[in-house]
């Protein structure tokens, strides 16, 4: 019964949305019409209903004279429309949770003054808090500047297309929003929010990394000095021993090793069960893990390490970081573009992880719960050589008992969200 109400619900929604109009109308009721002109409609049509039912109370002419302001309004708000130009930068990047103040210079535009004009984010995103303040002018002289200021605050990462900012007009009676040619949209991606930590304890050591220097950008080793042997074609110049080469009469390098480093995996989960709901400011336990993950490159990236970030999704994704490989804010924006999954991935990826993680000194991984299937991934990770460091960021008790990391492994720490938000960790 529940399914079929939900289906017919579905195709009435279907049969509205689809409706000739509708667009029209649900702008005109979202973007023109300001809360005073709703309250407004909502009276004309009070008036219009008792006028209706009883004609010998003459209350038909409360709205008659309702309608006729609404009109006057409709009629002087058309003909004084403003047409007016934006000019300003909204950053390219934010941060999660930052108060937001853009400015921007307002021109008329029109041979007519505007009168009561400002500037909005129409339609923000959900996880967008727009201020219930804005700066509202009297008027504007044909020709003149005015400088406004819009303030946001987003309070989910990610990355945003479009942001719908628009310069309008009050006037006269504040009951609609008129604008022309001022729609100015513009991309922003919004970093994940992230706290500074002191330092990670780790087991690590290191291990042969093929393609030695290569891997660490132009940050290199001090390389050791393993001894001598015959040039081949292709060899560097300046690594040939000349003193050596006159002993054998003929042409000796030296050679040097240097393809030993530290390297860390980071794995983080991002798989959500079905049957939860959304927030406007995305799951709790996830947005932690992202800020966390965050946290933890950024203190990895401060050090001489190689850090090899995992998402474990319905893909395996992989990028590096640290030693200059990618410049830390390429990483922020990554995270910021991390969904969670609905479907298991570890049974999946858990075979190409292991295979990625073989050169690995030690591992991270960031859990939001524990199951069978994330104790398989992390024995996995040990059968492969590497020292492993589990984080389960949770608020509740994980799905099965937790008896079995304490033997997998004596570096397990328990976070909740909250205690990530706040920051102040130290040292994990």
């Amino acid at each position: 019964m529940k399914e079929l109400e939900k289906k017919k619900k579905s195709i009435w929604t279907i049969f509205f949305t689809t409706a000739p109009g509708y667009a029209k109308l649900k702008e005109i009721w979202i973007h023109k019409m300001t809360p005073a002109g709703k309250i407004w409609l909502a009276c004309m049509s009070l008036g219009l209903l008792a006028g209706v039912i009883t004609l010998t109370v003459p209350i038909y002419k409360v709205f008659l004279i309702m309608f006729f302001v609404y009109a006057y309004c409709s009629i002087a708000s058309f003909f004084f429309r403003p047409k007016l130009s934006l000019s300003g930068e909204v950053p390219n990047q934010v941060s999660a949770n930052q108060n937001i103040q853009v400015r921007f210079r307002v021109k008329n535009k029109s041979r007519l003054p505007v009168y009561d004009f400002s500037i909005d984010l129409f339609t923000p995103p959900r996880s967008f808090s727009t201020s219930n303040s804005v700066d509202v002018f009297s008027s504007l002289k044909p020709g003149e500047e005015e400088v406004c200021n819009l303030h946001f605050k987003p309070q989910k990462r990610g990355f945003y297309k479009n942001l719908d900012i628009r310069g309008y007009s009050l006037f006269p009676f504040n009951f609609t929003r008129y604008w022309t040619n001022t729609l100015l949209e513009v991309p922003i991606i919004v970093l994940p929010d992230f706290h500074q930590i002191d330092g990670i304890t780790l087991a690590s050591s290191r291990k042969y990394q093929p393609g030695g220097v290569a891997l660490t950008s132009h940050i290199g080793e001090s390389p050791e000095y393993i001894g001598n042997r015959e040039y081949r074609p292709g060899d560097q110049i300046k690594k040939i021993d000349f003193k050596s080469w006159a002993r054998h009469a003929k042409p000796v390098v030296r050679e040097f090793q240097e393809e030993y480093f530290n390297r860390i995996a980071l794995i983080l989960d991002t798989f959500i069960p079905h049957g939860k709901k959304k927030p406007a400011t995305g799951f709790p336990e996830f947005e932690a893990a992202i800020s966390l993950a965050a946290s933890i490159a950024d203190n990895m990236s401060l050090g001489e390490f190689i850090v090899d970030i995992f998402a474990a999704g319905p893909e395996l994704y992989h990028f590096k970081s640290g030693r200059h490989i990618t410049h830390f804010n390429s990483i922020l924006e990554i995270l910021a573009c991390l969904d969670e999954t609905k479907t298991n991935p570890f049974d999946i990826i858990g075979p190409r992880l292991t295979d990625e993680i073989s050169n690995i000194s030690s591992t991270i991984c960031i859990f939001l719960d524990w199951n069978s299937s994330r104790e398989k991934m992390a024995r996995a990770i040990l059968d492969s050589g590497s020292s492993l460091k589990i984080i389960i960021v949770r608020d509740s008790p994980t799905s099965e008992p937790d008896e079995n990391i304490s033997n997998l492994t004596d570096s397990l720490l328990f976070l909740t969200p909250q205690q990530i938000f706040d920051g102040g960790l130290g040292i994990i």
